[in-house]
């Protein structure tokens, strides 16, 4: 399950760029999912409450959690560099092998509609990736859980349930990512030039770009954090074993 979205440092980057909802931080976590589940949801929910962790016990194969920690790590650094890797708005002709990331040219703010949609385009791209791999391994993380014991495989509903419920919120709150970068796009474009049309900050598409890198970083930190959690619950010492 998501940990609540106000709470991530995802807001914490674009804090600054927009106006967030000052009441939004007054609610407590059951306002707040009262806000986003359906009275289907809620009933789905209260059923997994009355039906526990009755699952007997049974033999459980052992668990490798330092190689799957190691998995862990693997899959976020994969996706982090798939995000800083490259720069849509940089000379596209491969680096050197060992050379730094390479930082956007700069850009005449005039012709710089091209650059435009090469950063919004990129930027599903990879939330894409992100979607397919992280669902995979929320599946992956859930199946073990449920061979750990009931009150894992009780967590592993849990999980599923929510993120079920939680499925269509979220994906607008993704959706919404590219088009407020989009805006930020705008505002460092109108920053490169004077009302004369001269050039005053010929680092605006460079300025960009770290924030859309930071953007995404921080998108990738936040999708995370359910995995980390349900990972964390694989580690914890399993229940006794038959």
């Amino acid at each position: 399950m998501h940990p609540p979205l106000e709470e991530s440092p995802l807001v914490r980057v674009i804090g600054d760029w927009v106006d967030l909802d000052p009441e939004a931080g007054t609610l407590d976590v059951a306002q707040r999912l009262g806000q986003w589940l359906s009275v289907h949801d809620t009933i789905r929910l209260h059923a997994w409450q009355q039906a526990g962790a009755t699952a007997p016990a049974a033999r459980r194969p052992r668990l490798d959690t330092p190689a799957l920690a190691q998995e862990a790590q693997r899959l976020r650094a994969t996706l982090a560099q798939a995000i800083t890797a490259h720069d849509p708005g940089a000379p596209t002709a491969p680096a050197p092998r060992g050379a730094r990331v390479a930082t956007p040219p700069v850009a005449d703010p005039a012709e710089a509609d091209g650059l435009y949609a090469l950063y919004h385009q990129r930027h599903l791209e990879l939330q894409r990736q992100m979607d397919l791999r992280l669902d995979a391994w929320r599946g992956h993380l859930r199946q073990l859980l449920v061979q750990r014991g009931p009150a894992q495989a009780s967590l592993a509903r849990l999980d599923a349930l929510m993120e079920d419920a939680l499925r269509v919120r979220v994906q607008r709150v993704l959706a919404w990512l590219p088009g407020l970068l989009d805006k930020r796009f705008a505002h460092w474009r109108r920053s490169a030039t004077d009302p004369t049309g001269a050039l005053v900050n010929p680092g605006w598409l460079a300025a960009y770009a770290h924030e859309w890198r930071t953007a995404l970083l921080a998108e990738l930190d936040w999708r995370l954090q359910a995995t980390d959690g349900l990972l964390a619950a694989l580690c914890e010492p399993n229940e006794q074993t038959t």
